[in-house]
């Protein structure tokens, strides 16, 4: 008997592109602590007082009393500009790093800054004034400028009445482009007309303890080819960059000690690797698992 003719197994050619690295301006150098930025809050409140008067007066009328801080008068009605600062009393400061570096006895850590106990400060370009009354603190976080209406008391505490922030401006239309260039895959042969395709890869989440590897270990085999029926497979092979974006690290990887070392992410456990790149080169699948590797300085 004559034996039957085996299919030989089909193999699909991953195109390769033009790259060039652009993301240099995004890279963090070095660590400067001594930046501060009250100037930038400063020309941020100067910018936009012209158009938050403007809406306010639209919203309380023109004839609304406008006040800077220092020319407030104890139970007058009126309005000022400002910029907020939340004081928060859980927010992290440097008293809990100092115990940490001196072996003292570190502060608990918290699972959130906010409270109930979260006060809210309305600043301009000379003083600042504590904010009560008919003001949402939740809904407010240090940075926002806004206008507030209503009266200072004897307290010296400003009871807000109602707010108002500046209007968002219509965007300006994104600009076309007069060709796709996503479409134009430089291979072997000079440039063809295929799909060209990038995957963005979010929220792996590594170094958490405990988790479970398999939804990465999947992904990683799906795109190198080592999963998939014939469909897929040929699908995934158009995939030619992989950009893990976002929350790629879990908040367990926070710790000083880690952060001073380069942590290489081989808990994907690949094992039979060099097994794995033989088989991907048959396929001419270039490995990718080399996008798992993360360093810090």
């Amino acid at each position: 008997m004559s034996e039957m003719p085996s299919k030989e197994p089909i193999t699909f050619e991953r195109p390769s592109s033009l790259y060039e690295n652009l993301s240099s301006r995004f890279q963090l150098q070095d660590r400067n602590f001594q930046r501060q930025y009250a100037h930038l809050y400063c020309e941020r409140l100067l910018t936009m007082r012209k158009n938050i008067v403007a809406g306010a007066k639209r919203k309380w009328g023109s004839d609304v009393i406008i006040r800077k801080l220092f020319e407030l008068k104890n139970n007058e009605k009126c309005c000022i500009v400002g910029t907020f600062y939340k004081h928060m009393e859980l927010k992290p400061n440097i008293l809990q790093e100092i115990s940490e570096e001196h072996n003292l006895i570190p502060q608990p850590k918290k699972n959130k800054y906010v409270s109930d106990s979260d006060t809210l400060i309305l600043e301009d370009e000379l003083q600042r004034i504590c904010l009560v009354g008919n003001i949402n603190i939740q809904k407010a976080c240090t940075g926002m400028v806004a206008a507030v209406l209503g009266e200072e008391k004897e307290s010296g505490k400003f009871h807000v009445e109602d707010t108002c922030f500046m209007h968002l401006n219509q965007p300006a239309p994104f600009p076309t482009l007069e060709e796709d260039r996503s479409m134009v895959i430089w291979g072997h042969q000079g440039s063809t007309s295929e799909n060209l395709v990038n995957t963005i890869s979010p929220g792996l989440g590594l170094g958490q303890e405990g988790k479970n590897l398999m939804g990465l270990q999947l992904m990683v085999d799906l795109i190198t080819g080592q999963l998939g029926s014939q469909e897929e497979q040929e699908k995934y092979s158009k995939v030619i960059r992989v950009i893990l974006a976002g929350d790629g690290l879990s908040y367990d990887t926070q710790d000083k000690t880690v952060l001073n070392t380069k942590v290489v992410f081989a808990a994907l456990n690949f094992r039979n690797t060099r097994q794995r790149e033989n088989h991907c080169a048959r396929q001419r699948f270039p490995i990718l698992h080399t996008m798992m590797k993360f360093s810090f300085k």
